[in-house]
């Protein structure tokens, strides 16, 4: 029996951020909501499709591309090779275009954002214990 691994919609929605450069701030101020209320809800696995669908609008993609995202689907469309073909009266010719990317520094500056991302996640949660402790009746 083959089960269907349903995506986390959250973790798309972050991926897809940082794929775009968009910042959590620019997705707060879009919702009307806190920086930290966007931290969380990107830590979710579903999230309503009216709420979806405004991120979508403030991210200018679908909410299909966030439900559907994946990495691999996206390495996958940019590295195809493209064929161009000629014709012409005196000869044919193919072209294939083998893109060549740097990967270390993509692949450097999308682990910078994430550690940023998680930095900014713990200081939250510190920020939010340290409240709780402070409202909690002291014995």
């Amino acid at each position: 029996m083959h089960t269907v691994k349903k995506p986390h919609i959250g973790n798309n929605v972050r991926r897809l951020m940082n794929a775009l450069d968009i910042k959590q701030d620019t997705l707060a101020t879009g919702l009307e909501i806190s920086q930290q209320q966007v931290s969380r809800l990107l830590q979710k696995d579903t999230i309503d499709d009216k709420l979806l669908d405004q991120i979508a609008e403030i991210m200018d993609v679908s909410a299909d591309a966030i439900k559907n995202y994946s990495e691999e689907a996206m390495v996958q469309f940019i590295s195809n090779d493209f064929t161009i073909t000629t014709h012409d009266s005196s000869n044919q010719a193919t072209y294939q275009f083998q893109p060549t990317f740097n990967y270390a520094d993509k692949l450097l500056a999308y682990m910078e954002r994430e550690l940023k991302l998680k930095d900014e996640l713990i200081e939250s949660l510190r920020k939010e214990i340290e409240e709780l402790r402070h409202k909690s009746p002291k014995k």
